[in-house]
């Protein structure tokens, strides 16, 4: 782990801060927004990189939460962002280091957790959707996104390693196949009451040698096929 680590690190310093929200599970956290962080919670992201969307998030709703912490599995993202929270005076966050798979907080932790493309970077998902829900409280709500590869992008992975290459995620050390139906096992195989779930985008190659993104609203008949994939999902009330 400790070589992922690096590489990691490695992937993290040529990269810089950016709080602008531009991406689809950025967008998705934006309509969801309003109904997602309620008064006094106590929020977790982790996969929180070098921090851009936790600055975006005290800016905008850093007054309704009692306690917010933003963590990465790499020391070299967590100091960029402390760097910055330093230069622009940031003062309501905590960042630290933590595996995913192994997170260092008791049960029935925290009201709300974060956690945007990450699980597909991390050796074993199910084991870190299984502690995601070990520190949420009962009754407490996640939200994630991963990839979908249900769709252009699968097969072409899949050609790529046929003809011996390697598919990477600009460039991110460790990537796995994920699929929406996959992750939703994983998610319920822990106990997990998905309580939404949507994709966004299409894409296609196209005759002028191009791949084309289409946006879409998620349905029955598109949604295994989308880009990405956004859930939100709730512990069960009565588990300890």
């Amino acid at each position: 782990m400790e070589t992922v680590r690096n590489e990691f690190d490695g992937w993290h310093q040529k990269r810089g801060i950016d709080i602008n929200l531009n991406a689809s599970w950025h967008q998705f956290f934006l309509r969801e927004a309003k109904d997602f962080i309620s008064k006094n919670d106590r929020v977790f992201e982790i996969g929180c990189g070098r921090g851009d969307f936790a600055f975006w998030l005290l800016e905008n709703f850093g007054d309704r939460m009692e306690y917010f912490e933003a963590s990465d599995f790499s020391p070299t993202a967590i100091e960029m962002a402390k760097e910055y929270q330093i230069k622009h005076g940031v003062d309501d966050a905590v960042f630290t280091v933590h595996d995913i798979e192994n997170l260092d907080f008791p049960d029935n932790h925290f009201d709300k957790i974060i956690c945007f493309e990450t699980i597909e970077h991390v050796p074993h998902p199910r084991k870190a959707v299984k502690e995601l829900y070990r520190i949420l409280k009962p009754g407490g709500k996640l939200l994630l996104t991963t990839p979908n590869y249900l769709n252009f992008y699968g097969i072409y992975r899949i050609y790529l390693r046929i003809t011996g290459r390697k598919w990477t995620e600009v460039g991110q050390p460790l990537n796995n196949f994920v699929l929406l139906p996959k992750t939703k096992y994983w998610l319920r195989s822990v106990d997990f009451k998905i309580l939404k779930s949507e994709t966004a985008e299409f894409s296609i190659p196209w005759i002028d040698k191009k791949i084309h993104h289409f946006d879409w609203k998620s349905s029955p008949w598109n949604k295994p096929f989308g880009l990405q994939s956004f859930f939100i999902c709730q512990k069960n009330n009565s588990r300890r």
